[in-house]
C-alpha cells in the first residue's frame, strides 16, 4: 500500500512534526500518502525531503488491489486545517498512474504546499492530476506557471547508476547533482557529507 503515510479519520486528530527524509522507495503503490479528516483536525510541519521514489505501483501489490493506482504523492480528500507541508529535494521517477495526485484538493490547499527542487520523471500518461486539470510531463511548465509552484524543480531522467539492480546512486553527469535546496542537512542516506560541491543534490544520495 503506502510506503510512508500519515492519515486519520479523526475525530480531532493533530498530525505534526513528522519527518520523512533520505528514504529509498521502490515499487510501492504509494510512495507517500496523506489525508486528515475532519475539518476539526489539523496538520502542520510535515517534511518529505531528499527521498528517492521509483516505479510507484509497479510491484507485486498493484494487480491484486481492488483499486490499482500507483502514485508517488497520493493526497486524498483532506479537509483538516493544514500548513507547513514541505516536499523538497525528492526524485519521483515513473509511476503506474500519477506522480502527484490530489483530485479533490481545492486550489488554496495545493497553493499551501511548500514544494521545490524536486526531480520528476513520468514518460507516459498524466504526471500530475488535480480536480480541474491534469498535466503530462511535457506540460510541467504549465503547472509551474498556473500554480506559481516549484520554480527550481526539474523534469528529466535522474540518471541512476543501475536502477534495475536497485542502485539509485547518481551518475557523474546526473542533472540532480547540485540541484537541491539547502535545508540544513549535513549527511545523506549513507552518511556522505552534504554538500560535496556547490549545493546539495536531489534525492537520497549525495554524489561523491
Amino acid at each position: 500500500d503506502a510506503a510512508l503515510t500519515n492519515q486519520s479519520n479523526g475525530p480531532n486528530t493533530p498530525q505534526y512534526n513528522i519527518v520523512y527524509r533520505f528514504n529509498l522507495i521502490w515499487n510501492s503503490e504509494y510512495s507517500f500518502e496523506y489525508w486528515n479528516r475532519p475539518e476539526a483536525s489539523e496538520t502542520h510541519d510535515i517534511y518529505f525531503e531528499n527521498n528517492t521514489c521509483y516505479n510507484a505501483g509497479m510491484g507485486w501489490g498493484h494487480a491484486q488491489r481492488p483499486d490499482p493506482s500507483g502514485r508517488h504523492l497520493c493526497f486524498y480528500t483532506s479537509p483538516a486545517r493544514a500548513r507547513g507541508i514541505h516536499i523538497r529535494n525528492n526524485i519521483f521517477c515513473e509511476a503506474a498512474k500519477n506522480a502527484f495526485y490530489a483530485p479533490t484538493w481545492p486550489r488554496e490547499a495545493i497553493d499551501a504546499l511548500q514544494m521545490n527542487n524536486n526531480c520528476w520523471t513520468q514518460t507516459e500518461g498524466q504526471m500530475i492530476a488535480f480536480k480541474d486539470r491534469a498535466y503530462t510531463m511535457s506540460e510541467f511548465s504549465d503547472y509551474q506557471r498556473e500554480y506559481g509552484k516549484e520554480p527550481h524543480s526539474i523534469t528529466t531522467d535522474p540518471m541512476f547508476a543501475n536502477p534495475s539492480n536497485l542502485d539509485f546512486h547518481l551518475q557523474p553527469d546526473s542533472p540532480c547533482i547540485d540541484a537541491g535546496l539547502s535545508i540544513g542537512q549535513t549527511a545523506d542516506f549513507e552518511d556522505v557529507p552534504i554538500p560535496q560541491r556547490n549545493a546539495p543534490d536531489i534525492g537520497a544520495f549525495e554524489r561523491k
